[in-house]
Order: C-alpha cells, then sequence, then structure tokens
C-alpha cells in the first residue's frame, strides 16, 4: 500500500510500532537481568555459596553431566522440532524431572549411568511428569487470567511451583498438586534468594549466546542445576525435618542434608 503526501504507510507504521514495543521488552527484560545480576553479588551473597558448592560437586564428573546433557537437549530438540513444538508440551516435564534426577546422584557423589538414567526416568515417571507439567500450565494460565496482574502473578507463581518437580523426585508418593502444594510452603520467604541465584547465572546466559550461538549451553545448565539443587537442599532441611533433626539442629548440631543421609535412594526424605 502506497502512502499519500510522503507519509508513513500502514505496513512500515505496523513494523516500527512492532519493533519498537519488541525493542521495548528486551530492555526491561535486559535491565531486569542487570539490576538481578547486580543485586546477586552485592546483597543476595548466598547465591555464590550454592555456586560454589555445585562446582564442588561437579569436580571430576563434567563428562558424564555434558554427555547427559547433549544427548538429552539433542533429541528432546529433535522430537519437538519434529512435531512441530507439539510434542513440547508432553515431554518438557520429563526432561526437566530427568535433568534434576542425573544431577541430584551427581551433587550426591553417587555413579551414573547415562543411559541408564534416560531409559529408567521415561519408563517410571513419564506419567507424573506430564501430570504435574499440566497441572502447573492450567495453574499459571489461570493466575495469567487475572486483568492488569496477570504477567506479574505468572512471574511470582512460577517461582512459587519451582521446587515441584524436585519434590516429585525426593519424594514419589507425592501426587502432582501435592508437589505443588509443598513447593508453595519451601518457597515462602524464598523466591527472591531462588530468583537472584538464578540472575547470577545473566551474563553466563549472554555470554552463551552471543559467542557460542547457544552451544555453551550444555556446559552452563550442570553448573546453573547443581547450584539450584544446593538451595533446594537448604531449604528443604529448613523445612522438613524429623523430630529428632529439629531437636539436633535446636542444640546447634549439624543438619542432616541430602549429599549424607542414607534413607532413601536419594539420601533425603520428607516426612
Amino acid at each position: 500500500m502506497e502512502s499519500t503526501g510522503g507519509g508513513l504507510t500502514p505496513d512500515q507504521l505496523f513494523l516500527i510500532i512492532y519493533f519498537g514495543v519488541l525493542g521495548a521488552m528486551l530492555g526491561g527484560l535486559l535491565l531486569v537481568g542487570v539490576i538481578g545480576w547486580i543485586l546477586s553479588m552485592v546483597k543476595f551473597k548466598d547465591a555464590q555459596e550454592y555456586k560454589r558448592r555445585s562446582l564442588e560437586a561437579l569436580k571430576g564428573r563434567w563428562g558424564d553431566a555434558i554427555i547427559f546433557m547433549l544427548l538429552v537437549g539433542i533429541v528432546g530438540g529433535l522430537i519437538i522440532n519434529f512435531t512441530g513444538g507439539i510434542a513440547a508440551f508432553f515431554i518438557v516435564g520429563l526432561m526437566a524431572i530427568m535433568e534434576i534426577s542425573f544431577f541430584l546422584k551427581i551433587y550426591r557423589g553417587q555413579q551414573v549411568d547415562v543411559m541408564g538414567e534416560v531409559s529408567e526416568n521415561v519408563k517410571t515417571r513419564f506419567g507424573k511428569s506430564l501430570a504435574l507439567y499440566w497441572l502447573q500450565y492450567v495453574y499459571l494460565l489461570g493466575w495469567f487470567l487475572i486483568p492488569f496482574a496477570g504477567l506479574v502473578l505468572i512471574f511470582i507463581k512460577s517461582y512459587s511451583y519451582a521446587m515441584s518437580y524436585y519434590l516429585a523426585v525426593i519424594d514419589e508418593s507425592l501426587t502432582s498438586n501435592q508437589a505443588i502444594t509443598r513447593s508453595r510452603e519451601l518457597m515462602n520467604g524464598n523466591k527472591a534468594k531462588l530468583f537472584f541465584l538464578d540472575m547470577s547465572f545473566f551474563w553466563w546466559y549472554v555470554l552463551v549466546i552471543l559467542f557460542t550461538f547457544g552451544i555453551g549451553v550444555y556446559f552452563l545448565t550442570p553448573y546453573h542445576q547443581s547450584a539450584r539443587l544446593a538451595f533446594f537442599e537448604e531449604i528443604a532441611n529448613q523445612h522438613y525435618l524429623t523430630p529428632e533433626q529439629a531437636q539436633a539442629q535446636s542444640q546447634g548440631q549439624p543438619q542432616v542434608d541430602i549429599k549424607n543421609n542414607d534413607d532413601d535412594e536419594y539420601g533425603f526424605t520428607i516426612n
């Protein structure tokens, strides 16, 4: 369509508005990321301790971690692309549970079989991962539909539900709704702490995108996921202690953590 009187055509006007809005959104995300990263460095210094524990757990295990990430990432990506994205609604939850289960064992210093881990999770956890993913999706959609506040509520609630998959791995007796409920309990008062832990990785992800075209994410994810496990260990110990553990804690004795307790396969039991 041609313009009249030297003005902009509707197509040109649309492109200006589109790219203006897109630029504003990207700029806003970048600003939030930078501010979050600065605060994580200055105020929320627990993030550095979680990252230290992560690197300690990954010593000598980077090979297994990267092979696992390549296998799950490439196969999962191919399946999603082959189905036009539809498969994402069915396997994203499973991929999340696989990742947590695998890196939890590495965090505990256990030996892992990459192919065995993938096969076992597909056989035993596909149904639960699917139910948990869809239930979270429904809940978040409900929050999104609240007028004016939907996007903000989705952001907040996504952190409320952030430990659901971790809890589903640790305690397989939990239903999907129970895992979400317990995640909300765990994250009460801890959402900012996890947010700033995530933000402490902000520049790492920027560098990965700019200089490795995304390939570096296979190296960065083990570091990030293990740091999240260190965070989970801390808040789980704070919220779910047996009477004996609570008494020991009140007397200043060390707490039991998911790395050293042999109560079950993963070394931690929620009571």
